[in-house]
C-alpha cells in the first residue's frame, strides 16, 4: 500500500468512527457534524479519493478491505445497470445499490452474480459502492448512491 493510500486509509478510519447526523446509534442525539455529514466535507473527500485509487476495474477486493475496512453492507444484483432496478418496481423489492429481490426473472441459481461492497458516507442515505466479480473478487466498477433531496 502506497504512503498516500495509507494516509487516506487512516483518515477514513478516523472519520468512520465519528457519529454524525446520519450515523448516530439508537438513542443517541443526531447532531450535524460538518466534517462527516457535509457534502464535500472531509469524509466525502477522503471517500472520493479512495474510490479514485481503488475503484479501478481489476483491483482486488482484498485491497479495498485492507484500505477501508470491512464493508458496511454487501448486496448482489441481477443487473449490472444501476438504474435497471428502478424501471419496474413491481418486479420486486429494490435493495441498495440496485439489486432487486423477489423478482421472477428466471435467473439460474448457478450463475454468479456481481457483489457490491457498500461503504456508508451518510448511513444508508448516501454511500460508495464497489461492484466486484464474485468469482475473481476483482472490481468491475464503482460509484455513488446519493439520495437527492
Amino acid at each position: 500500500m502506497s504512503e498516500s493510500l495509507k494516509e487516506l486509509s487512516a483518515e477514513y478510519a478516523r472519520l468512520r468512527s465519528i457519529h454524525g447526523a446520519f450515523s448516530s446509534g439508537a438513542g443517541e442525539e443526531r447532531k450535524w457534524v460538518p466534517e462527516v455529514d457535509a457534502f464535500d466535507g472531509k469524509k466525502h473527500q477522503v471517500m472520493q479519493a479512495l474510490q479514485k485509487a481503488l475503484g479501478k476495474p481489476g483491483t482486488p477486493m482484498q485491497d479495498i478491505v485492507e484500505a477501508m475496512g470491512k464493508p458496511d453492507d454487501l448486496a448482489t444484483a441481477e443487473s449490472s445497470d444501476q438504474d435497471a432496478a428502478n424501471t419496474d418496481q413491481s418486479a420486486g423489492v429494490q435493495m441498495m445499490p440496485g439489486p432487486v429481490i423477489g423478482s421472477e426473472s428466471g435467473h439460474d441459481s448457478t450463475t454468479q452474480l456481481p457483489i457490491y461492497a457498500i461503504y456508508f458516507w451518510r448511513g444508508k442515505h448516501d454511500y460508495l459502492w464497489f461492484k466486484s466479480n464474485s468469482e475473481t473478487e476483482k472490481v468491475i466498477g464503482s460509484g455513488w448512491h446519493c439520495t437527492l433531496e
